[in-house]
């Protein structure tokens, strides 16, 4: 194979020195059995080749002949080939054959066949048949030849007995015969059957045994394909069924054909090149099979290399090689074969009768893509591949199905049918090139990157780009670039806008607090214990940026996220809490209060736990200042339900001026004789403080 081209040919061999599908041994048996033949005179002799398309037939003639030219072994063996397809009509199909046998031969021989294939063929084309019946044309001759001076026994023998004082042996090789219709087909047995079986005469004929008997069976006008069998059994003395090609010969074409096609576009370990090619050999049978295949292979992969795995691309293309219906069906599967838990088709389900049914579905559509592949056990060996290679769902983590590119992630999974990248997906080369550049950026560039990125592909799209560059490095460089990440996040657009509730339809502060940092910032120190190894310094200024340039609802949910990370943890992040109180205590007190509850919440309860007294003295001189609005205030931590216990959170958060609020209350003139928040905890915060 030349390394430049990018198609391979599909043309026979013909020399040994080109096979690599072992058909080299079985070549030298079939010419040492005509060669042994040859040495003395005999009937006519026909060799059957039988093998289905693409499985190496006619480079198998081009070898066997080589091997007889080779060092002069076919002195007495005169070679012709006849190619009944390529004759075009049925008239010239006659003709053809003669020449093909008379080509060679000189003198009496020469002259009897062409003599004797005149009158044949003349017979062929004078008398009109109807659909091209040639049959019909060679009893016409039979008849001719019958009236005429030597009856057409005469005239075979005539030339038999040429051909055998010739000292000459006429070997004719016939293909392609599968790929006539059944008028043709049964007028070419006759030929070799009947018209022209020569003494001397060998006949290798190449076909798909099995098309030909259907064939024949059609002939005789709906006779069983084993009838068609036998028909041709009569004819053919010796039959030779070619194998399977070995495995280990179409393994070693696979690797070399994939280090050609891989070696310019992308980084593949040869280790990995010969595990996938054994993968993909058991899907094949024949020759052309795997040329198709690395055809198919080599034309679409430099569109799509680097945007998804390899190895799954390469397995899915052979699918397509092999059956395009199958090919067809893994993309119209694609729910059932990830598993997709979807709302519509699991209501109200239990976890387990879920797994159940997810199970059943993906078993049903494994079923449905290798429905008809029966051959060589080609359905099985696709049952198999899929099931524990293409889509193995004991690999549950989907960043790991992220980073690799692979075919059971949603997010690819649409790539491997379009053969390029989506116009919504960003291109893994895009990233990959930011990976390479990251770590020299300041968080403001990148910031420009994300918001561009996002105004084209939306926001799952950048959530798949910073997990697949953040996971690209290693451990001490992934801290540094989700550093960089949540520090450029922060002011761009994705962390504009936000209200102050608990959710927004923005989640770029959860993707933050919820993966990023417990993630990829934070490490697990002991799996046993659970224990975290921090770079506390490194927290909390990424904190500290955060808090000082984004808006501030954001980071409110930024700090109310972070807090769900372990407390030792955050305790550590005091200096970018003081930036975020500083943001915060600046605010109007209607301006605090429009903050959802839990956000205020933990907030506060961050406060107390690492400056109780700053806190205390904070909310003594806001309670006091004549902004503040005692029943509001109460009425945003307090939700009333007549349950005394439901005050126990806010006494615990505000217990050090419970007593100043009581006091303001009162001071207002708030009046709480109706049931509210703040009459139960009028009526309840001297027991709740221990206050006689």
């Amino acid at each position: 194979m030349d390394k430049t081209s990018l198609i391979f040919s599909d043309t026979p061999i013909q020399q040994v020195s080109q096979d690599e599908f072992g058909r080299a041994s079985m070549a030298e048996l079939i010419a040492n059995s005509i060669i042994e033949l040859s040495k003395a005179d005999h009937k006519c002799t026909n060799i059957g080749i039988y093998g289905t398309w693409g499985s190496g037939k006619t480079s198998l003639i081009n070898l066997v002949q080589n091997l007889l030219v080779a060092n002069g072994k076919n002195d007495n063996i005169s070679i012709a080939h006849f190619n009944p397809w390529q004759a075009g009509s049925d008239e010239l199909l006659m003709g053809e054959f003669f020449k093909s046998v008379y080509r060679d031969f000189e003198g009496d021989v020469r002259y009897f066949i062409k003599k004797y294939g005149a009158v044949v063929s003349f017979a062929a084309q004078s008398i009109p048949v109807i659909g091209g019946a040639l049959s019909a044309g060679i009893n016409t001759a039979k008849e001719a030849l019958a009236s005429s001076e030597n009856t057409i026994k005469e005239q075979k023998e005539r030339i038999s007995k040429a051909i055998v004082d010739s000292g000459k042996h006429l070997l004719v090789f016939v293909d392609d015969l599968d790929r006539l219709d059944k008028e043709e087909l049964h007028t070419v047995f006759r030929l070799i059957r009947q018209v022209a079986d020569f003494d001397n005469t060998i006949y290798v004929v190449a076909m798909d045994v099995d098309m030909a008997s259907k064939s024949i069976a059609q002939y005789y006008g709906g006779s069983s394909v084993e009838d068609g069998r036998r028909f041709i059994d009569k004819i053919i003395q010796v039959p030779i069924s070619l194998p399977t090609i070995q495995k280990s010969f179409l393994k070693n074409y696979l690797t070399k054909s994939f280090h050609n096609i891989f070696d310019t576009h992308i980084q593949f370990e040869s280790q990995e090149v010969d595990s996938m090619a054994e993968t993909i050999a058991n899907l094949f049978v024949t020759k052309r099979d795997c040329i198709r295949y690395v055809n198919q292979l080599g034309f679409v992969f430099p569109a799509i290399a680097n945007e998804v795995n390899t190895y799954d691309f390469c397995i899915l293309e052979a699918i397509k090689t092999m059956s395009q219906e199958a090919y067809l069906k893994v993309l119209h599967n694609k729910n059932a074969l990830l598993r997709t838990r979807d709302e519509v088709g699991f209501p109200f389900m239990e976890d387990k009768e879920v797994e159940k049914q997810l199970e059943e579905r993906f078993q049903k559509a494994l079923d449905d893509i290798v429905d008809g592949l029966n051959s060589h056990n080609v359905g099985n060996n696709f049952k198999k591949i899929l099931e524990h290679n293409l889509f193995n769902h004991n690999t549950t983590d989907p960043f790991v199905l992220i980073d690799k590119q692979r075919l059971q992630s949603s997010i690819y999974f649409d790539k491997y049918f379009v053969l390029a990248v989506p116009e919504n997906l960003i291109p893994d080369v895009e990233m990959d090139a930011l990976h390479s550049k990251l770590l020299s950026m300041n968080y403001r560039d990148l910031s420009g990157w994300i918001d561009e990125k996002y105004a084209r592909y939306g926001y799952d799209e950048i959530q798949r780009a910073v997990l697949r560059v953040v996971r690209k490095f290693d451990e001490d460089s992934r801290c540094k670039s989700t550093q960089l990440f949540c520090r450029a996040l922060s002011v761009s657009e994705l962390a504009k806008g936000y209200s102050g509730n608990l959710y927004n339809p923005k989640r770029v502060d959860m993707f933050v607090t919820g993966t990023l940092l417990p993630y990829y910032m934070v490490r697990y120190q002991d799996s046993d214990t659970g224990q975290y190894e921090v770079d506390a310094e490194m927290l909390d200024d990424t904190l500290s940026i955060i808090y000082q340039q984004a808006e501030l609802n954001y980071c409110m949910l930024i700090h109310y996220g972070a807090n769900k990370i372990p407390v030792a943890v955050m305790n550590k992040t005091t200096k970018s809490f003081e930036v975020l109180r500083d943001r915060f205590v600046a605010l109007a007190f209607d301006e605090q209060m429009k903050l959802h509850k839990e956000l205020l919440t933990a907030f506060y309860a961050f406060w107390k736990r690492t400056d109780a007294d700053g806190m205390a003295e904070y909310l003594t001189n806001l309670i006091r200042n004549d902004g503040f609005k005692s029943e509001d205030f109460v009425n945003k931590f307090i939700v009333f339900d007549g349950d005394a216990t439901v005050i126990d959170s806010f006494v615990n958060l505000f217990k050090d001026v419970i007593l100043v609020l009581v006091d303001k209350i009162n001071q207002e003139g708030v009046d709480y004789s109706k049931d509210s928040p703040v009459k139960l905890l009028m009526a309840n915060y001297r027991a709740m403080l221990g206050v006689d």
